[in-house]
């Protein structure tokens, strides 16, 4: 059901508190208590034509109805006058306007909207432009409010963001500002092309979507009509069978779509996608696979998903069999050491009736539309399927090394401790986990040259189908998931003390990730974290509203506790000139034990401390490597490692000298930083904020600062420290600045009939244009309807002495006006 919309008056008070948060927010008009607020922006929407079809939603949020007559917009130049807004016409209290760089009526047929919502194409002024604001103003040129969003906010195309009332105009992070997704509390719909949001129906207005849609188009939810062209299949609503003991999804509860809407479909099959995994060596990419036959390889972008378009993967990649024959029903797909992809198939879809279950070796460097397998291990033989099993077999797979294995302690279900080299034939260094939907088991697999394969284990999920499977080499743990017909629950297994595979937690899903038919999953790798969080994402097996790519966040820290022992440890601090220390754990008795720091393959001491005396190993990654020997038993060898860090520079004190008046200069003194030479760049802040451009030593504060706060941040940098920071203390806020007048002068005879004209002499405001305006007095007392720089005498002014004032304005100045000398009477 639509969001309910609050009442004009609490929204008006809402509004106008954000003052009390620093927001600069101006009053409402006082004469018809008008407020016009920036309430929702869009970047890069999927309108085919006319433009791209991003949008700004404007919202009267006052009681009183405001005509837009005169005012304007603009993004990239942030200057009045860019685009004219006089085509909107009143804008009602309660109703929104939008400004969009698509045709107005491709617009309104994307979304679905009445006629009733006013609608100004931008022209240029796009969003894909920086500076990254949006600015509007009054009929006056004053700016009214505006709107500054960072690089990367919006997770992709056709994603809008909205604002909640005590955050209107402020920056558009994720404080106060939703990104959109369909019937959110901003009542969000999605368009026939595939965006999401809800331009005309603001939550700060009156207007509803039903108010301002036509019933016939825009998307999910606009007439019955289908959600997407590319619709295939809707995942229902069954919660399915979540395992027991599901502990709550330990990182964002709002996932969002990273795809662009219909991007999956090829000619086999419609829109979807199954199986999903990272590149190890390179984690800005991601491989994913639809299960008819067909892979891509993707590529990060901000926090969505692109394809590649290098070397013919721009519409991925047809799979087929060894010798080129066949149709593989791909499911899942892991990265081998060599940089192969490993895929599993269920059957081949040229005989769909039939379980063909195996293990695809495929080349992504090769070129061409079409990868053919180069090896294939069947693997039906081991999971006595039945015909009627011919989709319930291998949905994904996970490629483990063996060292982690051999660390962990692995044992197979013989009991014995796994031993890469009881395998002479291996085709890598590593094991296979294959999941199985039948059983929600992994079964792990040595895949042999020979295309024959060994059976080690077969491992418990606890769930009742598994669909997915991925090595998290950061966790040292497997990631097993199930799609919604376990909730869309997923399973995180360790090697417990015994050595053998275990289930160490179940987490339900994030509790705004739909539940479709989620089959791939994959956790992005620790090195890409931000904010303490990596990012995950689901791959839709069917889809809904045309998006098959999910993307959400997974906590870095889970409170997960080890199980490897012994475990050594580093001691001291890991920064340039400081000694590290080895603790070597605690190992049975009679055990030998020896151990080496290494960066890479490059050994800098053994059996004694290692001292960081080398800068350049700033930022590398120090490994500490144990062995315990014994006689009769193979060698053990266990690792911790450790980052190598920057010193810590000793920073100066700021100070900001000079008067903070429009038109005057301020400069900086850096303080003393150290030790030795610091490279030192300055930041002029703005209550607070970073002033674009002001990177100098000096500041000439323009209309821009007037009523704000300066200082200077100021950053040192040397190799071998970490970069350090230190900011100022604020001035008062900055004055208006003074123009600098002359006195007006008439020139004319003062005889009726004549034309007399001001010399008004020469006005400055520090390089700013100054704005003159004129009023002409006779004897004192203003000549009406006479506001230019010349007066023509009339009969009523006989016997009269005229004046005139000279009134100058400029931006960040105080007005300003002088008056000339009287003239003779008129005669």
């Amino acid at each position: 059901m639509p969001h309910a919309r609050r009442s004009l008056s609490a929204a008006l008070a809402t509004s106008l508190g954000v003052l009390t948060l620093g927001v600069v927010v101006p009053p409402a008009h006082a004469d018809t208590g008008a407020v016009i607020r920036i309430t929702e922006i869009a970047y890069g929407g999927l309108i085919a034509s006319g433009g791209d079809g991003e949008y700004v939603e404007l919202t009267n949020i006052g009681d009183a109805a405001q005509d837009l007559t005169g005012w304007s917009y603009d993004n990239v130049k942030a200057t009045a006058g860019a685009v004219s807004l006089t085509s909107l016409g009143t804008l009602a209290p309660g109703a929104s306007a939008i400004i969009t760089d698509a045709d107005a009526t491709a617009f309104r047929t994307d979304w679905g909207l009445k006629a009733s919502v006013a609608i100004v194409n931008d022209g240029t002024e796009t969003l894909n432009k920086g500076p990254n604001a949006v600015h509007l103003y009054d009929g006056s040129g004053a700016e009214v409010d505006s709107v500054s969003y960072v690089s990367g906010f919006f997770p992709g195309k056709g994603r809008s963001a909205w604002v909640d009332a005590a955050h209107l105009g402020a920056k558009a992070t994720t404080t106060g500002w939703s990104i959109a997704t369909a019937a959110d509390a901003e009542a969000s719909w999605t368009s026939a092309t595939g965006s999401i949001g809800s331009p005309g129906a603001s939550t700060h207005g009156t207007l509803t979507p039903t108010d301002v849609r036509t019933g016939d188009g825009g998307g999910a939810g606009g007439g019955g009509g289908p959600e997407a062209p590319c619709q295939t299949e809707d995942g229902g609503t069954a919660p399915g069978t979540v395992p027991a003991g599901v502990v709550a999804w330990p990182g964002s509860q709002t996932p969002v779509t990273a795809d662009d809407q219909c991007a999956w479909v090829t000619s086999l099959s419609g829109q979807d996608l199954s199986g999903l995994a990272f590149d190890p060596n390179d984690a800005d990419v991601l491989y994913a696979v639809k299960n008819k036959s067909h892979v891509y390889r993707l590529l990060r972008s901000g926090a969505g998903w692109v394809k590649d378009t290098a070397n013919d993967w721009s519409a991925g990649k047809d799979l087929r069999f060894p010798g080129g024959s066949g149709l593989p029903d791909s499911e899942g797909l892991t990265v081998g050491p060599d940089g192969s992809l490993y895929v599993t198939t269920e059957r081949d879809n040229a005989a769909s009736g039939v379980p063909l279950d195996s293990v695809l070796k495929l080349d992504p460097t090769a070129s061409g539309t079409t990868l053919v397998a180069s090896d294939q291990w069947v693997l039906t033989p081991d999971l006595g399927l039945t015909n009627a099993d011919a989709n319930l077999g291998f949905e994904g797979v996970a490629y483990v090394p063996d060292a982690f294995l051999t660390r962990a302690g692995f044992r197979t279900d013989a009991g014995t401790r796994y031993d890469p080299a009881a395998y002479p034939g291996k085709a890598a260094p590593g094991l296979f986990l294959g999941a199985v939907e039948k059983t929600g088991h992994l079964r792990a697999y040595v895949l042999n040259t020979d295309h024959t394969f060994v059976r080690v284990a077969d491992i418990a999920t606890g769930m009742v189908g598994v669909m997915e499977a991925s090595y998290d080499a950061d966790l040292g743990r497997i990631w097993a998931h199930c799609d919604n017909t376990c909730g869309n629950a997923t399973a995180l297994l360790k090697v417990g003390s015994d050595g053998h595979f275990a289930v160490e937690r179940d987490y339900s899903a994030p509790t705004g990730l739909p539940n479709y038919n989620l089959e791939g999953f994959v956790v992005a790798p620790a090195s890409t974290a931000t904010g303490g969080a990596r990012q995950v994402l689901w791959a839709d097996d069917g889809n809904r509203f045309g998006h098959s790519l999910w993307s959400g966040t997974l906590d870095l820290d889970l409170g997960l506790t080890q199980s490897l022992t012994p475990d050594p440890q580093i001691g001291g601090t890991p920064t340039i000139g400081s000694r590290l220390t080895a603790d070597l754990g605690t190992w049975d008795d009679g055990v030998s034990t020896h151990y080496g720091w290494q960066v890479g393959d490059t050994v800098l001491a053994t059996d004694a401390p290692l001292t960081l005396s080398d800068p350049t190993l700033v930022g590398a990654t120090v490994e500490l490597r144990v062995t315990g020997t014994r006689s009769g038993f193979g060698p053990v060898t266990t690792t911790a490692t450790t980052t190598v860090v920057a010193g810590a520079l000793t920073a100066g004190t700021p100070t900001v000298s000079g008067t903070p008046t429009v038109g005057r200069t301020l400069t900086a003194a850096a303080g003393g930083w150290g030790p030795g030479p610091v490279q030192l760049r300055y930041t002029w802040l703005a209550d607070g904020r970073a002033i674009a451009g002001a990177t100098g030593r000096s500041l000439r504060l323009t209309a821009a600062q007037r009523g704000a706060a300066i200082a200077v941040r100021v950053t040192g940098a040397r190799v071998g420290y970490a970069t350090r920071t230190a900011t100022s203390r604020a001035t008062a806020a900055v004055r208006s600045g003074t123009i600098t007048t002359a006195r007006p002068t008439i020139r004319g005879t003062a005889r009726v009939g004549r034309t007399l004209v001001v010399r008004p002499g020469r006005w400055s405001a520090g390089g700013s244009a100054v704005h003159l305006s004129y009023r002409w007095l006779a004897n004192g007392t203003v000549i009406r309807g006479q506001g230019t720089a010349r007066l023509r005498l009339t009969a009523a002014l006989r016997g009269q002495r005229i004046t005139v004032r000279v009134v100058g304005s400029a931006a960040g100045y105080r007005s300003a006006a002088r008056s000339s000398a009287a003239s003779g009477r008129v005669r």
